[in-house]
């Protein structure tokens, strides 16, 4: 076989490299218009996870609190000495009764990174022990349902509940 002749055998032709061409730009055209969608879901898993840490974080916080105030006030929520706004004062856990913080910030006030278009609120509710759905009022002695709603403008919110009963922490026993 001559030189000439195993050359061509060995080469592309013309319609193959176009039609190679064809293939690879079909499968980056598709790659490109998935690529939005990808991205959005990561974003929605992103502020989900950003909104989840939120709110276990402020659950936390509250869970190192008292089931109810260490001065014996039987009142239910933000006592007089205490301002509504300043979580650093609060010393029980129904003080955080109606509080809503946004942006969010760490109990010493500074600003959760990143955070900035975040909402959380809070609401603590007295319930029955038989049934946790079930509201009793303002009564300090009943379980507490802590429910924590974290929100995003454009994302769902996510929402943490807990109930808290007394005895929970060390110095509820005391």
């Amino acid at each position: 076989m001559s030189p000439c002749a195993r050359a061509r055998q060995r080469a592309f032709t013309l319609v193959e490299v176009v039609l190679t061409i064809l293939v690879v730009g079909v499968g980056l055209v598709a790659s490109m218009r998935a690529l939005p969608v990808i991205l959005n879901v990561s974003q929605a898993a992103r502020d989900s996870l950003v909104a989840q840490r939120l709110a276990t974080d402020l659950l936390a916080e509250m869970s190192m609190l008292p089931f109810e105030d260490p001065d014996g006030d039987l009142k239910f929520g933000v006592e007089p000495d205490e301002a509504p706004s300043c979580r650093g004062d609060f010393d029980d856990i129904d003080d955080y009764d109606g509080w809503t913080g946004s942006p969010p910030q760490k109990k010493d006030g500074r600003t959760e990174p990143d955070c900035d278009r975040y909402t959380r609120k809070v609401l603590v509710q007295s319930v029955e022990y038989e049934d946790f759905n079930k509201i009793c009022g303002d009564d300090k002695n009943k379980p507490k349902r802590i429910t924590i709603t974290v929100s995003k403008p454009g994302a769902p919110d996510v929402v943490l509940i807990s109930i808290r009963l007394r005895g929970a922490n060390r110095e509820d026993l005391q």
